[in-house]
């Protein structure tokens, strides 16, 4: 796909512009970089393939947002082994994802890609407006998705991101897929809805901008709906 950025001089550069957040240093060595093995490739074109089988409305998000896709190579064992994902606000329409280390690492992925679709339409919103009144951005909330108190927006980005993945989820069919992928999806729900019918009332006591409560409305409703 066009959409994954593999040419190493590109990737050179990304290094030079940004270095992702999740990165330490072990051993000398990057714990998180840009970079795609040729074995990989076929993990992430499979993602792409599974995400953009869901009827979910973040698929159409996706394909007028995400201009590319940028690989990363993890060291086992020292990051998430759910798989590492970025935006930033100064590439919007690029999503930065590893190859997630557990069982069903391709659905993982597309479960992945459905988060930063969620962040970068948020971030998107953001260019023009603060979405929560400025004096209380960094009023402490708490992140369903790190499960502590974070800056309100932090948070608030970790809802919507959730309602993406919940959503993308929803929407899958799951005739196409194996039996452990369909019990990892169920699994997931659950926890996705959990989460996002508790969270959704933090942010009662945050006062948002006017597009900042029309958001939150939407996302309220959607989760009362289900």
């Amino acid at each position: 796909s066009e959409l994954i950025i593999k040419e190493r001089e590109k990737l050179e550069d990304l290094k030079r512009f940004y270095v992702p957040p999740a990165n330490n240093i072990r051993n000398g060595l990057n714990t998180v970089e840009f970079g795609i093995e040729e074995s990989d490739e076929k993990t992430y074109l499979q993602a792409l393939t599974i995400f953009r089988d869901s009827s979910s409305f973040v698929v159409e998000v996706f394909n007028s947002v995400v201009t590319s896709m940028v690989p990363m190579k993890t060291i086992k064992n020292f990051v998430r082994k759910e798989g590492v994902g970025n935006s930033n606000h100064e590439s919007i329409g690029a999503i930065y994802l590893s190859i997630p280390e557990v069982e069903c690492s391709t659905l993982q992925l597309a479960i992945n890609i459905a988060h930063e679709v969620g962040h970068q339409a948020l971030m998107i919103f953001q260019t023009s407006d603060s979405i929560i009144v400025p004096e209380q951005l960094s009023r402490d909330v708490y992140s369903c998705v790190r499960k502590i108190d974070r800056p309100a927006i932090q948070s608030f980005h970790a809802l919507v991101a959730l309602v993406y993945m919940r959503d993308f989820l929803k929407g899958i069919n799951l005739q196409n897929r194996t039996k452990l992928e369909i019990d990892y999806i169920k699994n997931e729900l659950i926890g996705y809805e959990c989460m996002l019918k508790a969270n959704v009332w933090d942010f009662k006591k945050i006062s948002f901008t006017e597009l900042g409560d029309k958001i939150y409305s939407d996302i309220f409703n959607y989760v009362e709906s289900y």
